[in-house]
C-alpha cells in the first residue's frame, strides 16, 4: 500500500509480514515481499504464510513454491 512505512528500524525488533492471501504468481509475491524486504534494512522480515487446511490454499502454495524453485535453483 501507500502512505505507510515498512521500513525497519535499528531500535525496533524484527518486522513480521504476515502473508493472508498468496498470489497466483510467483511474481506478484515476490513484489508483496519486496514491499518489507528493502536493500540495507536494519534486519529482513519473517514470513508468515497463514492458511487454512483446505485444498484450495495448499494447491496455490504448491504451485508458488514450484515456481520459485524453478527460477532460484
Amino acid at each position: 500500500g501507500t502512505g505507510i512505512s515498512l521500513h525497519a528500524h535499528p531500535e525496533r525488533s524484527r518486522r513480521l509480514h504476515l502473508l493472508l492471501e498468496l498470489p497466483w504468481s510467483a511474481e506478484a509475491l515476490e513484489q508483496q515481499c519486496g514491499r518489507t524486504h528493502r536493500t540495507n534494512e536494519a534486519s529482513p522480515p519473517l514470513y508468515r504464510p497463514v492458511m487454512a487446511d483446505v485444498p484450495a490454499d495448499g494447491r496455490v502454495a504448491q504451485v508458488v513454491v514450484e515456481v520459485l524453485q524453478e527460477e532460484f535453483l
